[in-house]
Order: C-alpha cells, then sequence, then structure tokens
C-alpha cells in the first residue's frame, strides 16, 4: 500500500472536520447550508405565487417567517436554530458591495488582459 501525501491526509482530516460539524449540528437541530438554500427557494416560490401580481413584491419578512416554517414545522429542526440560519444565508456579506465579485458581471475577468481585448475586438467587427 502507497504511503498517503500530506494532500490526502489534509483532505481526510476536511472530511472527518466537516462530518463533526454536520454531526453537531444534527444533534442541536440546526440545518445544514444545503438544505437552508433549498427552503428559501422554496419559501420564495410559495410567497412569489400568493403574492398578488398587482403588489408585485414579496416581504422579506414572510420569507424569512416562511422558511422558518418549512424548517422548524415541517423539516423538524430546531425553531430558533432554524432562524438564525435563515437569516445567517440572507445576510448582507462584504462581496454583495463588490460588483467584481459576482462572475456574470464580468464573465471574461479571468482571462488576460491581451486576450479580453482581441475578444472585445472580434464582437464589436461582427457586432
Amino acid at each position: 500500500m502507497a504511503k498517503k501525501t500530506r494532500e490526502e491526509i489534509g483532505k481526510e482530516q476536511d472530511a472527518e472536520r466537516q462530518a463533526r460539524r454536520r454531526e453537531r449540528m444534527r444533534e442541536e437541530g440546526i440545518p445544514l447550508t444545503g438544505v437552508v438554500d433549498r427552503v428559501i427557494i422554496e419559501a420564495l416560490s410559495f410567497e412569489l405565487a400568493r403574492t398578488p401580481i398587482s403588489v408585485g413584491a414579496v416581504s422579506v419578512g414572510r420569507l424569512l417567517k416562511t422558511a422558518r416554517n418549512i424548517l422548524s414545522r415541517r423539516e423538524g429542526y430546531d425553531r430558533e436554530g432554524s432562524a438564525a440560519a435563515v437569516k445567517q444565508r440572507l445576510a448582507v456579506r462584504p462581496e454583495h458591495y463588490n460588483p467584481d465579485h459576482i462572475p456574470s458581471l464580468h464573465p471574461d475577468a479571468g482571462i488576460p488582459v491581451d486576450e479580453r481585448a482581441r475578444r472585445r475586438a472580434e464582437r464589436d467587427i461582427i457586432g
């Protein structure tokens, strides 16, 4: 059997640490990030469906309440842990103020400057 590299050992340690974290969260009744994201999308869909077209906006408060209720009542997570998890996922983060952080605003940001200029010139000629 081949000896493990430091990278392989590090990956195994990370996986074990994450497994312990997920187990601790499960014991405390706190939903995982993926679960919270899925429920926020479901809550948004629900609120959009019940919001009159004339209003055209979904209340953030209703969205938070609906997501919390889905997590706590239907999924069985702790009510306070659910509320905290939803608020954390929807909280403003520094990257929200940095438009360069959003890849879709600058789709060619990872391309070297010379190549970027060449591609833009091609688009201008073609378009």
